[in-house]
């Protein structure tokens, strides 16, 4: 079953994990797929897959960007070797504002046409996801946990594609969230 047609999930940070290992539960707390960076490459290039080991998002930093930026790719077929990064399947780009109050990041196409928008409050705890003006999904962090915990609700009417594409953004602002946390300095 494609990680796309679920409406409901929760991203929870492994306590400790050599890979950057992150699975992705549904309502009951039953893990239905996984995210995981993989080690070796030249820029961080993060997979999601599903509980068969069979990818279905990969999704790249961009090296050099004045902000956040990352690129998402559809896998290149349908077997478990499909971690290949391929131009043509390129699918979009989430950005994040540089100047905003609050947390705002949008999606979008290889055309630049805006697809998403997301928006946070100011601690980060709170996003809501609006495709055409209108809410489709919503994020929520809680706050008193030692390690990260993301609840995802989707908008049933939103398309499978869309959710693999919302759920793959909400693992982006896990990733920016653990990349302020780690270049934090004591002062800062």
């Amino acid at each position: 079953m494609s990680l796309g047609s679920f409406r409901e999930y929760m991203i929870r940070e492994k306590w400790v994990s050599l890979r950057d290992k992150n699975y992705v539960m549904n309502v009951n707390q039953e893990p239905i797929g996984y995210f995981i960076r993989k080690l070796v490459t030249i820029r961080t290039t993060y997979r999601l897959k599903n509980m068969q080991d069979i990818t279905e998002m990969i999704i790249q930093q961009k090296l050099i960007a004045v902000r956040a930026s990352f690129k998402f790719y559809k896998p290149a077929g349908m077997a478990e070797d499909n971690d290949e990064v391929r131009e043509e399947n390129y699918i979009g780009m989430l950005k994040k504002a540089i100047f905003s109050i609050g947390q705002k990041y949008w999606f979008e196409s290889p055309n630049k046409e805006k697809l998403l928008e997301i928006k946070g409050n100011i601690w980060g705890l709170k996003f809501k996801i609006s495709k055409g003006g209108t809410q489709v999904a919503e994020i929520s962090k809680k706050f008193w946990t030692i390690r990260d915990v993301y609840g995802v609700r989707i908008d049933p009417a939103v398309s499978d594609e869309d959710s693999l594409l919302i759920l793959a953004s909400v693992i982006v602002l896990h990733i920016i969230r653990e990349q302020q946390r780690n270049n934090r300095s004591f002062f800062t």
